[in-house]
């Protein structure tokens, strides 16, 4: 099986909690005290750029070079939505307490969203 180093790591910041995103499209959320995913979500697109946790590690937020942000609770690999941002995203943001996310991409654009909807 071919691996592909993570693009961008997060962890929580208790620690407990690790997410990777790789340039095969692949997002993956780790126990610290596993080696095996809790879970695994797959673009089509590949390659994700940015990945970020919330500081308890109950929010993820990627974005990629689908043009799109993505949103999960840590307890599942379906996002709670995503959003078309019409052009890659480059860096995304999450606030600590989870409730704000940041978004930035190649159309000189910042977007800024409330977890319960994008």
């Amino acid at each position: 099986m071919d691996t592909v180093p993570p693009v961008s790591v997060s962890i929580s910041e208790d620690g407990e909690y690790i997410a990777g995103g790789d340039g095969y499209g692949k997002l993956r959320l780790w126990d610290k005290d596993s080696s095996t995913p809790l879970w695994t979500f797959t673009v089509q697109s590949m390659d994700i750029k940015s990945v970020d946790l919330s500081a308890d590690g109950k929010y993820i937020v990627m974005g990629s070079i689908d043009d799109k942000v993505y949103f999960f609770d840590k307890d599942s690999s379906t996002p709670l939505w995503s959003y078309d941002t019409d052009d890659f995203v480059n860096a995304v943001a999450i606030s600590a307490d989870g409730e704000y996310i940041a978004v930035g991409g190649d159309n000189d654009k910042v977007y800024l969203f409330g977890k319960d909807s994008n």
